[in-house]
């Protein structure tokens, strides 16, 4: 046995979930992302109401603990997919049960390519807040940030960067439900150069796409009601009855 292990019962040290408030049968997973920001590596202790409503419903949160800055590398995609074969374990759900795919910012980046990346889940729908969808395009801002995740691996920087855009992976992006949410106000991602563009391409492309565009919002947008009504609900319509 390794010294260090991901199974249902180190399960709590890798994500946080809403198993609080959870009533029984469980009819849904969301896996939800963290953005860059610090709860991405505080560990979590509190229950948000909105995911407290969540597990009112027999929705099963799973907080992926994945660090910092990992933009759905390698090591990343592996680690969530043992986080979730240990939750399924520890909540008894057969190996092949639906998950929804979401997040925030860098979360909602995530939200978008674990499901594209994964060969061990299978996501019915994805669910994005302001999400990066180019990394070539936010290189620049977050060099940092890329290059610690990127840099030294066989292929290099440049080819993981294309690899890991989800602009440019559009056409492979797994044809599930999409809804995605961006202020015309950020300020930390683009609307034009992000959302926007990914979601012009996926229609062209095919894809049920629902785009809610928040006038006059910046990049938090777990702080408006509407959009988050809107987002949860979006969610929830994947709950087995």
């Amino acid at each position: 046995m390794a010294i260090i292990e991901i199974t249902k019962d180190s399960f709590g040290r890798f994500a946080f979930t809403n198993e609080k408030a959870l009533k029984e049968p469980i009819k849904l997973v969301y896996v939800d992302f963290h953005g860059m920001g610090m709860h991405g590596v505080d560990r979590r202790t509190e229950i948000y109401p909105h995911e407290i409503l969540m597990a009112e419903a027999g929705i099963l949160q799973i907080y992926t603990y994945c660090g910092p800055w990992h933009f759905m590398n390698d090591n990343a995609v592996k680690t969530v997919d043992e986080i979730l074969d240990a939750a399924f374990e520890k909540y008894n759900l057969p190996g092949d049960f639906p998950i929804v795919s979401s997040g925030g910012s860098m979360g909602g980046y995530c939200a978008l390519m674990y499901p594209r990346l994964t060969t061990a889940h299978r996501a019915v729908a994805v669910a994005a807040l302001c999400p990066v969808c180019d990394l070539l395009a936010i290189a620049p801002y977050i060099a940092d940030a890329l290059y610690s995740t990127f840099a030294h691996t066989p292929v290099g920087i440049d080819a993981e960067l294309k690899r890991h855009s989800p602009l440019l992976e559009a056409e492979n992006l797994p044809h599930v439900p999409y809804f995605i949410a961006q202020g015309d106000a950020d300020t930390a991602v683009d609307k034009e150069k992000h959302s926007d563009k990914l979601v012009a391409k996926m229609k062209s492309l095919g894809f049920d796409v629902e785009y809610l565009e928040v006038a006059g919002a910046d990049h938090a947008l777990y702080t408006s009601l509407p959009t988050m009504k809107s987002y949860l609900g979006f969610i929830r319509r994947f709950a087995k009855e």
